[in-house]
């Protein structure tokens, strides 16, 4: 027989009230993936669960097996890391929270993805401790879009299969086909295509394979924008409201910045 409770490694993607003084929390475990508990008393003055979860913790957590899910109940919790800089830093809580619900939206109930919670506790880690910018949302992207088999290919045409010059002064996309396009498959398309400059390019190449880049300047920081977003809607199906709020929020203050 199974063991009625179950230990894991989980992080916090979100939580809501339930009854009076109760949670309903949802988790992303190392070891069974998406799992949503209810935390009976949690809010109460004297509740074991007092300031033991929280918006981004990654807590050790056991809870039992019985039930549905959707609606386990959780035994107990403890804090392993908090990454307080959530709680200061507005931009690195706008971009966490705009993760946290990525993986909601596409990781289903409790079904193991150890790769995506390496992927996601990397990127809390990065952001508690280097703060928010636009690269390390776009590369959580690109990462999200691989593992789930979506990444863009960019070397050669996504059409047909020809080799690419990767040196064109503009590079075309299509999120219909998977990725870049030749010269000949772009003008056979009748529309949903989208063109990067060659410093775009180079950016979003560099990021597909997890380096470090630069933002080249602000209108190919949001033509990518554009180009990642709708790869992300039309593979994943993703509701794109928490990223269209992140990447405002991460807009804010800059230069050539659009209040709109």
């Amino acid at each position: 027989m199974d063991d009625p409770i179950a230990r894991s490694p989980a992080i916090v993607l979100d939580f809501e009230p339930a009854f009076t003084s109760s949670r309903r929390v949802t988790w992303f475990t190392r070891h069974y993936g998406r799992v949503v508990t209810l935390i009976r008393g949690s809010q109460r003055p004297k509740s074991f669960f007092l300031a033991q979860y929280d918006l981004f913790y990654t807590c050790d957590l056991l809870f039992y097996r019985r039930g549905v899910p959707g609606s386990r109940p959780a035994r107990e919790c403890a804090a392993l890391k908090r990454r307080d800089r959530f709680r200061r830093d507005w931009r690195a809580c706008a971009v966490a929270s705009c993760v946290s619900d990525l993986v909601c939206q596409v990781a289903p109930l409790e079904a193991p993805e150890p790769r995506l919670y390496r992927l996601l506790e990397q990127t809390y880690d990065h952001l508690d401790r280097e703060g928010a910018d636009t690269p390390v949302l776009y590369r959580f992207e690109l990462s999200l879009l691989r593992l789930t088999g979506h990444a863009p290919r960019l070397t050669s045409c996504s059409a047909c299969g020809a080799a690419l010059d990767l040196e064109r002064p503009r590079i075309a996309l299509s999120c219909r086909h998977g990725g870049a396009l030749c010269d000949r498959c772009a003008a056979a398309e009748s529309g949903g295509i989208e063109h990067l400059d060659q410093a775009a390019f180079q950016w979003l190449l560099r990021l597909c394979r997890g380096r470090a880049a630069q933002v080249p300047d602000l209108p190919a920081d949001r033509r990518l924008a554009r180009v990642v977003g709708r790869f992300l809607t039309y593979h994943l199906g993703v509701c794109p409201h928490s990223r269209i709020a992140a990447l405002r929020i991460l807009d804010y203050g800059r230069s050539g910045y659009r209040c709109s």
